[in-house]
């Protein structure tokens, strides 16, 4: 069988990127053999599930150190890879992709998952110029959408790889809302309205926290749950308590049965800066949810009617009127039980697309690739 390496940050759950691969994972396993060059080792629930081998690069202040070097060399020289398929940017893919060229990784997949940084200077300079180099050194191409591919590569030399969900899994189900919302003491007549994210600069939280100061302060009936953690976490907490929404908002972290929670939901809400493509957005309206999301997002999340683009430029206030006057004007007339027919009817359900990462990499092996979008 021939080998690959998939490089990931790490294996965490919550992640839209672990998840798309680890839902690829059983279709290619049993092709390939598939081994996992990690940045960090944190808790997960996939793991176990992982047939081949798991690497860790080791810790050090420096990302060009020598013991990571040397790390690097071993793996490629005692490992002959057929493809190596990396889904980190910024200078550990770079690093990873200059040894895997130098020793003799002939297929070099670079997957990007997300446009290129520009939420200040810094990153802008640090995501493009180490975005450039994993694109130089590498010799195919995938993105998760057309709008992240073209914003990446800048040509259509990609391959679109969808990140395909579990649709069944989002089904709404009125057992379980009752059940979940009884358990977080929510009333008959409040509404609840979640979120799906890592803590993070990209997912705009502490916009989301002034949107959420002008609903709660206008809504008496609203509360508010946050699946995710992260970096930004402590200062998000200190920011809902000067804003005093702190009692209104459940921090909930990462679960792993989120998609139970958005049957108890009744309206999503995620105002990144930049996406990929938003893959909670796609498992958010096949549970029927009315989402909001910013202008920002690719146009490729919308699945249904369910959906809503508004621009960050308008500010939090607008936000929170426009949300507001939904909400007072909502019909129900979303049918959130046949609501999952539209991760079917647009083909993200993982059952009928499950081999298509095993399609690009034996097109890599057996024709060389075109390196044509798809």
């Amino acid at each position: 069988m021939n080998r690959v390496l998939i490089v990931l940050k790490d294996l965490r759950t919550g992640s839209g990127v672990v998840q798309t691969i680890m839902n690829y994972y059983p279709s290619i396993s049993t092709r390939f053999n598939v081994d996992f060059l990690l940045l960090d080792e944190i808790p997960n629930k996939y793991t176990s599930k992982i047939k081949g081998n798991i690497y860790y690069m080791p810790k050090s202040i420096i990302k060009y150190s020598i013991k990571g070097s040397q790390f690097l060399k071993r793996i490629f020289i005692n490992n002959k890879y057929d493809i190596i398929h990396v889904n980190i940017p910024g200078p550990y893919g770079a690093l990873v992709l200059k040894y895997a060229k130098k020793y003799g990784v002939n297929n070099r997949i670079y997957h990007c998952h997300c446009p290129r940084e520009k939420s200040n200077i810094k990153s802008f300079l640090s995501s493009n110029f180490f975005t450039d180099l994993c694109i130089k050194r590498s010799t195919y191409y995938i993105a998760c959408s057309r709008s992240a591919g073209m914003n990446v590569f800048r040509k259509p030399l990609f391959k679109i790889l969808k990140n395909r969900i579990d649709v069944a899994n989002y089904k709404y189900d009125v057992k379980t809302r009752t059940k979940l919302r009884e358990e977080i003491e929510l009333l008959e007549n409040d509404i609840l309205i979640c979120t799906v994210g890592r803590m993070e600069p990209e997912k705009n939280p502490f916009f989301l926290i002034d949107v959420l100061t002008y609903l709660l302060k206008n809504n008496k009936n609203i509360r508010f749950i946050w699946f995710g953690d992260g970096s930004l976490k402590q200062k998000i907490i200190k920011y809902s308590k000067e804003k005093g929404i702190y009692d209104k908002i459940i921090y909930a972290g990462v679960k792993e049965n989120v998609n139970k929670w958005y049957s108890a939901a009744d309206y999503f809400i995620l105002p990144s800066k930049y996406e990929g493509l938003g893959l909670v957005l796609l498992e958010a309206q096949c549970s029927g949810l009315t989402c909001f999301t910013s202008s920002n997002v690719p146009k490729d999340t919308k699945i249904s009617n369910y959906i809503q683009y508004i621009d960050l430029k308008k500010g939090a206030s607008y936000w929170g009127k426009y949300i507001t006057n939904v909400i007072c004007n909502d019909n129900n007339n979303n049918n959130r039980l046949l609501a999952y027919n539209n991760g079917y009817d647009n083909d993200f359900d993982i059952d009928s697309g499950k081999y298509a990462l095993n399609i690009i990499y034996e097109d890599i092996l057996k024709n060389g690739d075109d390196n044509n979008e798809q």
